[in-house]
């Protein structure tokens, strides 16, 4: 439906129980069914899929004294016209106790998950792409994963902190342990200054869909021996497939920054920053192109007889990588109590490295001659790395503005805004496949031209738990934020809002 791009609806329900001041219980049960339309998978038409979405969670917390708990479950399935449907059952425990002695406190911590999820693509069978239905089996994929934490907050001075936090996770689909750190120091220099030092590193968690994919399809390629004979279409097998113990994309950070109160009523927060990420999954194809073809009495091509091709892609760390360095700053100032306004941006540049664009190789080929029938047999052997990466992906400035004013008692006026500089968004279709014998690369591109949203909100307290509000959302209209997706018009809410 073009008229609709999303509706949703939903039920929660809260409740908290504080038994004293050191102890509570918090409880949260709620349920939502959801249709949108969003861009994902490709399915060989148009990158929009519409998704069907239902789902349940309980999640509980609780403190007593230092002792601290957290036990949610979750359930649901999300349903598309596509092989990207599935069902999941997620359940977490985390315990933590907190340690206290003099200026150094300590919280360890346990935690357990266990996913259930079940995908078409994640069977023993290949499940074939060029089939729009599907059908859910009881094979469900099994995520486990335990994890001890550390977190540790530290004062040896008065005006000196240091936080530190380790986490290390070990999962049952993967024979690697996954650490996880950061360490933060900030200083106070006088009353009115603190300077702060951060060093973060991070891994992305394995994920059944990395683990497990098996997907399979059959179509046409585009075959040619040589530039002088003809070009035919040669069935191929094309399997995309997981390969297990990877390591995954790895982000380290490094931060530094500065907070300033320059006057009483103006605050100012600048940070540099770095980061680099490692451990890159690409998309890469070892192609198998097997072909006969006859030959003229000189021994030269004459015409191709037959030919088949096999393709597996996996998923596997490739030579590509990326860095990123730059500045943010947040303006804040309040000239009196009914007027506060902020302002803040960032500006960066992203450097890719290693193996970013198609790249496309022959590791071997065999060759056998039938001389009674001059006919020439080949098996040509291939690698080709199918992800397409760009550095103007990444925009080079952002930043916004809030204003929030009260020109009486019960009037709130807000008015805020973000705006991003021109981005390029490019993908490989996966129905143009790659030449082999040109060398050429279809791609797609759409670029993003700068823009920038205005909102406001109008909030009037009726009473003394009564508020309504009125509120339009991208006041300068029709817009692209994302590669391949519509335009994003203005949105008119009015409101009402009662606490009781």
């Amino acid at each position: 439906d073009v008229n609709r791009s999303l509706q949703k609806m939903g039920a929660n329900i809260f409740f908290d129980h504080k038994f004293d001041e050191k102890s509570n219980f918090n409880l949260a049960i709620g349920t939502q069914k959801s249709q949108c339309q969003k861009p994902g998978f490709l399915n060989f038409a148009t990158p929009l899929s519409q998704n069907n979405s239902t789902s349940f969670y309980i999640d509980s917390k609780f403190k007593i004294r230092n002792f601290f708990g957290q036990f949610n479950l979750s359930s649901g399935e999300d349903l598309s016209s596509s092989a990207n449907s599935f069902k999941y059952r997620n359940s977490d425990v985390n315990l933590e106790y907190l340690f206290q002695y003099k200026n150094l406190s300590l919280r360890p911590g346990l935690s357990f998950k266990n996913c259930s999820y079940n995908s078409p693509v994640t069977y023993d069978e290949p499940f074939d792409l060029a089939k729009l239905n599907y059908q859910f089996k009881d094979q469900p994929r099994i995520l486990n994963t335990v994890a001890t934490s550390l977190l540790a907050d530290w004062n040896p001075l008065p005006k000196l902190r240091v936080i530190g936090g380790l986490r290390i996770d070990k999962f049952n689909i993967n024979k690697n342990y996954f650490t996880n750190y950061e360490l933060g120091i900030t200083y106070r220099i006088g009353k009115n200054n603190l300077i702060r030092a951060v060093y973060s590193h991070a891994n992305r968690s394995p994920s059944i869909f990395d683990t497990y994919v098996n997907i399979t399809m059959d179509f046409y390629y585009p075959y040619q021996a040589e530039t002088n004979t003809n070009l035919v279409y040669i069935p191929v097998e094309q399997n995309i497939l997981a390969k297990k113990d990877q390591k995954y994309p790895t982000n380290s950070d490094l931060e530094f920054g500065w907070r300033s109160k320059i006057s009483p009523k103006v605050d100012i927060d600048t940070e540099f920053f770095y980061h680099k990420l490692t451990n890159l999954l690409v998309s890469t194809e070892n192609r198998e192109i097997h072909s006969k073809v006859q030959l003229t009495p000189e021994n030269e091509i004459d015409s191709i007889i037959s030919g088949f091709g096999l393709m597996n892609m996996y998923f596997e760390n490739y030579d590509v990588g990326a860095r990123q360095f730059g500045v943010s700053f947040m303006l804040h100032v309040t000239p009196n109590p009914r007027l506060d306004m902020k302002l803040y941006g960032t500006a960066q540049k992203t450097i890719l490295n290693g193996i970013t664009d198609f790249q496309y190789t022959t590791t071997d080929t065999k060759i056998n001659i039938d001389q009674e029938n001059n006919i020439l047999s080949t098996i040509a052997f291939t690698n080709a790395n199918m992800t397409l990466w760009s550095e103007k992906l990444t925009p080079t400035l952002y930043g916004g503005f809030m204003l929030n004013y009260m020109p009486a008692e019960r009037l709130n006026l807000n008015l805020n805004s973000y705006m991003y500089t021109k981005q390029v968004f490019a993908g490989t279709p996966f129905y143009n496949i790659i030449s082999d014998y040109t060398g050429i690369y279809w791609d797609n591109y759409m670029t993003i031209e700068p823009y920038a949203v205005v909102n406001a909100k109008v909030i009037y307290q009726l009473m003394e738990k009564t508020k309504v509000y009125f509120s339009v959302k991208n006041m300068f209209g029709k817009h692209r934020e994302f590669g391949f997706t519509d335009n994003i018009g203005t949105t008119i809410l009015i409101g009402f809002q009662w606490n009781y």
